[in-house]
């Protein structure tokens, strides 16, 4: 449903936050929910319940793993990963100290193009810095996975 999700609310305004106001990217979210657009996405992001738990062992602790995944998870024994790792729609990258803003930090997706074919997708990245970079890629055959 993210990746399907308009900018503007139905009548093609922009959404409001809670004040009624013109809502910023953070309360925009992924943004309005569109179910038509939703029954044909184009691409997904092929994720299962179980990719979500190296995710979480990474923030909480086993107790509260399992009660979120309701069954009993060892994150002892878990590969816990972080925010850029997790196959997902929205892309998260912390800086913490002591990064080096000279070292490149790569952050990987993996999707599947569920709609027609031939099919072109192009990535796109609002950013004030022009040290972003980014590799597109464009899919010739049916039901393929793109890294």
């Amino acid at each position: 449903m993210m990746t399907t999700a308009d900018i503007t609310d139905r009548s093609g305004n922009p959404i409001l936050n809670e004040q009624r106001a013109t809502a910023n990217f953070f309360a925009t979210g992924a943004g309005h929910v569109n179910p038509m657009k939703a029954t044909d996405p184009g691409l997904v992001y092929d994720i299962a319940p179980v990719d979500y738990i190296g995710y979480l062992c990474r923030m909480y602790t086993t107790q509260q793993v399992s009660v979120i995944a309701r069954r009993p998870i060892d994150c002892l024994t878990t590969v816990v990963i972080s925010d850029r790792l997790l196959n997902y729609p929205s892309i998260s990258v912390a800086f913490l100290a002591p990064w080096n803003s000279t070292t490149p930090v790569v952050v990987r997706r993996r999707v599947k193009n569920v709609g027609e074919v031939p099919s072109v997708y192009v990535a796109t990245i609002d950013t004030s810095s022009s040290a972003v970079t980014y590799t597109r890629g464009s899919w010739s055959s049916p039901k393929r996975t793109k890294r």
